[in-house]
Order: structure tokens, then sequence, then C-alpha cells
């Protein structure tokens, strides 16, 4: 009795899991879209330094790119 119970309630709450989403995603289309501040992007470093523009910027993804080349390297062994 009490699965049948938990069954019907599972159920009811995958009918308004659907349901919800659907609502939210209809109205993300409806609104209307977010403008963004055309100078967000002015907080990047602008700098040239060794003939290479946004320096800092470009050499502070080094260590994700160690850490990504140990990954590869401990999943091929």
């Amino acid at each position: 009795m009490f699965n049948l119970f938990l069954q019907i309630m599972a159920d009811r709450r995958k009918q308004a899991l659907v349901f919800v989403s659907a609502i939210a995603i209809v109205a993300a289309f409806l609104l209307p879209p977010v403008a963004q501040d055309p100078a967000y992007h002015d907080f990047a470093d602008q700098r040239t330094l060794l003939g290479m523009p946004n320096f800092w910027n470009v050499v502070s993804n080094l260590p994700f790119l160690i850490i990504a080349g140990l990954g590869l390297s401990r999943l091929s062994s």
C-alpha cells in the first residue's frame, strides 16, 4: 500500500517538474533580453608584453594547461 503511494507521488513529482520546467522555458523566450554594459570586458589586462597582447590574461591560463596535461597523462596510463 505504501509503495503504491510512493509511486503515485513520484509520478506527480515528475509531472510537476516537467510542468514547471516548461513554464520556465516559455517565460525565458517571452522576456526581453537583458542588456549588457558595453564596457563589461574593459576589466581585461590590455597591456602588451613580449609582443603578446593581454599578456597576463594569457599567462594566467598556464596552470590550467599544466593541470589538464597531468590529468590527461594519468588517464592514458
